[in-house]
């Protein structure tokens, strides 16, 4: 079957599900108006108030996200982000709460490994800890609902119960979507071993080592004995900017050839991330006297962020720049991420690239 064709599948079953999910909501707001003794105009407030929230506090979102958050916190994960609906937390330096306009198809959670170990078993609960939650909320909830006294509020938190278990069904649901693959879907990858999953799983145990490794210091294999998979999928693209960093931080022959094939693959990158991949470009280019990706990326170079001040240092090398781009790099919470920034800055300071790494 054609990933086509499974798409298609996928839609037919989403509006199905969505329709039962409608309906489930309808019978449980009829079920709520005929055995309450209050009038059927409290229970179409119960219904306004339902909509009112489901459309700037959607519940179902909130919980399959913090399922994948509590699930990973039990096996040792390191949870960086959480967001659902139009909101985001963020942990990754200090705790900041923001409002996205931009909004992920069902939410999203970003986490990473403690260490290099047991992390493909960590990964799958955490994956599947999401439509988990969805689903111990929905039994937990209808059973209440019928089996204790009629309420007002226990009726509120029942219409959620139907939208809880499609969303549950859907993300169980195994998929490569547009917006990346469901988490039936990953799980399954991880484990029947599938290559990008692979790509995946090697490149966040290379981002969670990272916390307290230098760059250079992670196993090689991990890195550079990855499975072939898409050139345009995020996680190679991911992939090519962790070799960049290991082979500059080690200072060894062809540092900039993973950046000149991400550089073919630039338009590949997810929007939110060009910002700072063109920062490294620019960056890369002046160490390097590459006038060619300087004339490409300096325009498209991030404004916020510890790369954007290290691009902004390599075009203007102030004192100045250089201060507020040692400061930003040592903010970093990533021990390679510091690393890489502190040597990209030195080597900036001395206009030469790291010996052996010339092209």
């Amino acid at each position: 079957m054609s990933g086509k064709t499974k798409r298609i599948i996928y839609y037919i079953a989403s509006a199905g599900l969505l329709l039962l999910a409608v309906a489930g909501v309808v019978l449980l707001a009829y079920f709520g108006a005929s055995a309450s003794s209050e009038s059927a105009a409290f229970t179409v407030g119960i219904l306004i108030c339902f909509a009112v929230c489901l459309m700037i506090f959607p519940l179902h979102e909130l919980l399959h996200e913090a399922g994948h958050a509590l699930g990973g916190l039990l096996c040792g994960m390191r949870v960086l982000s959480l967001s659902f609906g139009i909101y985001r937390f963020d942990w990754r330096s200090g705790f900041s709460v923001g409002v996205q306009m931009r909004r992920d198809a069902n939410g999203a959670t970003a986490m990473l490994p403690r260490g290099g170990k047991k992390v493909r078993g960590k990964l799958i609960f955490s994956l599947l800890s999401g439509a988990a939650f969805n689903f111990i909320y929905a039994a937990v909830v209808l059973a209440l609902y019928f089996a204790v006294t009629n309420h007002p509020a226990m009726l509120f938190f029942a219409l959620f119960a139907p939208l809880n278990l499609c969303e549950s069904l859907l993300a169980l649901y195994p998929i490569e979507l547009p917006a990346g693959a469901t988490d039936g879907e990953f799980a399954l990858g991880l484990i029947k071993k599938r290559p990008e999953a692979e790509v995946a799983l090697r490149v966040m145990t290379a981002q969670g080592m990272s916390y307290t490794q230098k760059y250079d210091e992670l196993p090689r294999e991990l890195l550079f004995g990855a499975p072939v998979v898409r050139e345009d999928s995020t996680s190679f693209l991911a992939l090519l900017q962790l070799q960049w960093r290991t082979l500059l931080c080690a200072g060894e022959d062809g540092a900039l050839r993973p950046l000149l094939r991400l550089d073919e693959l630039f338009e590949y990158i997810p929007e939110e991330s060009r910002g700072e991949a063109a920062s490294d470009f620019v960056a890369a280019a002046v160490l390097f006297g590459r006038m060619d990706l300087l004339e490409k990326y300096s325009a498209l170079r991030g404004e916020r962020g510890t790369g954007a001040q290290v691009a902004a240092y390599a075009l203007d090398s102030s004192d100045e720049r250089e201060a507020h781009a040692a400061a930003a790099a040592a903010r970093e919470r990533l021990r390679g991420e510091r690393e890489y920034y502190a040597l990209l800055i030195s080597l900036l300071k001395n206009k030469k690239p790291p010996q052996g790494g010339v092209e």
